[in-house]
């Protein structure tokens, strides 16, 4: 996570205007709350924002869109993944959302989100019923499965069937990846899986060497 603040500190240019999008636009106490922690520990590395919104329907539809349009970076938050892009499709905020000139965060759902094509394994955990196949947001060409518990054999079948639609990133808690420009680096335990293949540090293997091999 070290990474990610110093990333941020570096990379903004001016006054430090950031607008958080939450999975539900109508959750408000929740949206307030998580936020609220984000910004604890953006403070606890001494990193304060002089403008914040939070954009939900205590907006109207062209607020949302100023605001973001006026944020340096735009905070995509996590929770309920299809009912994130749903609302981002209803108040059209793709385009302003997806500026070169701003630093786009997303985490778990808004991670998600951020992909050209979202391939969407099955998780009835996360409410999502059945295989899902959207446009997302285009921030990135990187499709990815984040907080995996690699060891669920159900999810695991689904992830699989899920790959032959998209490469998938399965990742852990404490994997994450910063992109910029061209350049993309990642943190933490991860692997890729394509059509039921897992390819882990460049190379085909089992989903049980892979688990030996990084001790999970």
């Amino acid at each position: 996570m070290l990474h990610n603040f110093f990333f941020i500190n570096k990379n903004i240019k001016t006054n430090k205007r950031i607008s958080f999008i939450p999975a539900s636009f109508n959750e408000y106490d929740a949206n307030d709350h998580s936020a609220n922690k984000l910004l604890s520990l953006f403070a606890n590395k001494k990193m304060y924002f002089k403008n914040i919104k939070i954009i939900d329907n205590r907006m109207s539809k062209n607020e949302m869109i100023n605001n973001i349009k006026n944020s340096n970076i735009v905070f995509l938050l996590g929770g309920d993944t299809l009912k994130q892009i749903d609302y981002i499709n209803k108040y059209n905020l793709k385009a302003v959302i997806k500026n070169k000139h701003k630093i786009i965060i997303g985490i778990s759902a808004g991670a998600i989100n951020m992909a050209e094509k979202v391939v969407l394994a099955k998780d009835k955990d996360d409410n999502i019923p059945q295989l899902s196949i959207y446009d997302g947001l285009a921030i990135t060409p990187l499709n990815i499965e984040p907080h995996c518990d690699f060891k669920n054999t159900e999810h695991w079948k689904d992830l699989t069937d899920a790959s032959k639609y998209s490469r998938i990133i399965i990742m852990n808690d404490d994997c994450f990846i910063i992109g910029n420009d061209d350049k993309i680096k990642y943190y933490g335990i991860y692997l890729y899986l394509k059509n039921g293949t897992i390819t882990y540090n460049g190379r085909e293997c089992t989903l049980e060497c892979f688990l030996k091999e990084v001790k999970l």
